[in-house]
């Protein structure tokens, strides 16, 4: 994994966004051979946000909520933040940003409460493969 690590920030540091979100991953969670590092981790996952890399910007997006992927931002919650990178992730086709988007929506988290918004966010990301819209929507 170390020597994985080597290689994600070579192509990290050369621009590419995939490997800043790989790389992130692994600072985050101690793969690169060093002890975790979520402010690292953070700064690796808005390079490749700023390229509109969508599981950055999914990642991103959960930070906000304060879930326990690690990327939490320390402050409040922050669902009007992470709606902005959900949609974001949403117009890149994501299928975990149109899930994320259409939780928000269902919950009225960041957002008005618009269930048929977030129904059409649910059938978008289950039509991509997304496990949890499935389930929502009873196809399995």
């Amino acid at each position: 994994m170390p020597r994985a690590a080597e290689y994600f920030a070579q192509a990290a540091n050369a621009g590419d966004a995939e490997a800043r979100y790989n790389y992130g991953v692994m600072r985050l969670t101690g793969q690169d051979g060093n002890p975790p590092d979520p402010a690292a981790a953070h700064g690796h996952f808005e390079n490749a946000a700023a390229q509109e890399f969508a599981p950055a910007l999914n990642g991103l997006g959960i930070g906000h909520m304060g879930k326990g992927n690690g990327m939490s931002t320390g402050k409040e919650r922050d669902f009007v933040k992470a709606a902005q990178y959900f949609r974001r992730a949403a117009r890149k086709n994501s299928a975990d940003g149109h899930y994320n988007l259409g939780a928000l929506y269902k919950d009225g988290q960041g957002m008005p409460k618009n269930v048929p918004a977030a129904m059409m966010h649910f059938v978008i990301a289950a039509m991509l493969g997304q496990h949890r819209a499935q389930w929502m929507l009873g196809d399995t």
